[in-house]
């Protein structure tokens, strides 16, 4: 658990010089091109940077476990973090409580692993911004190491991210309303080492 306090925390905020409701967005000029019926018009995003006290509060935990002798491990871990600046409210871009489970294979040259990250929805956003919803994201991977000379060695491996093909956007992003993360995707590589 953690606990930090901020004299003079400086963030960017989202600005609405013409008060309609949405963060401004302009164009190479300075010219607020967005609205509320198009919010996402316009090159820039325009932030107002901010100094004021602020408090973080949270909390981040890991535990993994391994049977004597066995190929198999478990992790498990998790994250929390609430931000609040004084005479605002809840810190911009924060990200939501997380938690997450991994179990990893390494027996010989063969390794993989199978991960499971759980982020809870964002409704506790800076001014200006808008909530984010929960994901869950499932990634593995598969490989094959073949020692060469030396401490070298070569691995090939097949990877999967997002393999539920969840509709993911980031609370700390700043383009999350109109560019999510990556949809599913199958990668396979080769990893040298000399």
């Amino acid at each position: 658990m953690f606990q930090q306090r901020f004299a003079n925390y400086i963030a960017g905020f989202s600005s609405d010089t013409n008060a309609d409701g949405v963060p401004d967005r302009v164009d190479a000029g300075g010219t607020i091109e967005n609205s509320t019926e198009n919010p996402g018009a316009g090159e820039f995003t325009v932030l107002r940077y901010q100094q004021a006290p602020a408090v973080f509060r949270g909390l981040e935990a890991e535990i993994a476990w391994q049977p004597q002798a066995s190929p198999w491990s478990l992790r498990a871990f998790g994250d929390a973090v609430r931000g609040t600046v004084e005479g605002v409210g809840a810190a911009p871009r924060t990200p939501p409580l997380r938690v997450g489970l991994t179990l990893d294979y390494s027996a010989g040259p063969w390794s993989g692993f199978v991960s499971v990250l759980r982020a809870a929805a964002q409704d506790r956003v800076g001014p200006l911004e808008t909530e984010t919803a929960g994901y869950t994201r499932l990634d593995a991977e598969l490989s094959r190491t073949w020692k060469t000379r030396g401490a070298g060695s070569t691995t090939l491996f097949i990877q999967g991210r997002n393999l539920t093909n969840e509709d993911i956007r980031l609370s700390t992003s700043f383009v999350k309303d109109s560019v999510p993360m990556p949809g599913r995707s199958v990668f396979a590589g080769v990893r040298v080492r000399m």
